[in-house]
Parts: structure tokens; C-alpha cells; sequence
């Protein structure tokens, strides 16, 4: 995944989307197909990884996703919540 400023140079100084100045001739950052595909794409893998397909009338899917991979690592469960257990590096 990357921030917007690595499709364009029109971002802020993090990379990030900024607001047009038309009064000093400051342009905001353009909405580019290829930032949107790329996002489309993230997203959907995340879908594929806990096994959903894309679904146009399911507005909560990615939770449903991210849930899902949760539940998969999941060590144990706390008042019904799964509970994942981080390695320190």
C-alpha cells in the first residue's frame, strides 16, 4: 500500500492529500484511477484472504474479513472475542 504522494507530486510534504489554494495558484492533489485501483486492490485481498468474495450489498464485509482472519489466529477467547497473541520482534 502507499500514500497518494507516490502517484503524484501534488500532496503535502508527508505524501498525503492536500487542499487546492486557487488564490496562490495551489492545486489540490488529483483523484487518479491508479491511487483508487491500487486501494481496490488491498482491500479486496484482504477479502480473498478470509475467504469472501466482493459482494456490491455488503457494507460490512471488511469487517466481517478482518474479523475472520482474527478468528483463524486467534489463541484464545475473552467474552466471546478472539484474542491473538503478538510476537515481539
Amino acid at each position: 500500500m502507499e500514500k497518494v504522494g507516490a502517484f503524484t507530486e501534488r500532496t503535502t510534504s508527508e505524501g498525503e492529500w492536500r487542499q487546492g489554494e486557487p488564490a496562490s495558484n495551489v492545486r489540490a492533489t488529483p483523484m487518479l484511477a491508479a491511487y483508487f485501483n491500487m486501494l481496490q486492490r488491498e482491500l479486496v485481498a484482504v477479502l480473498a484472504d478470509a475467504g469472501l468474495t466482493p459482494d456490491i450489498n455488503d457494507e460490512a464485509q471488511l469487517a466481517a474479513a478482518i474479523n475472520a482472519i482474527a478468528d483463524r489466529r486467534a489463541v484464545s477467547r475473552v467474552d466471546g472475542v478472539a484474542v491473538i497473541t503478538v510476537e515481539e520482534a
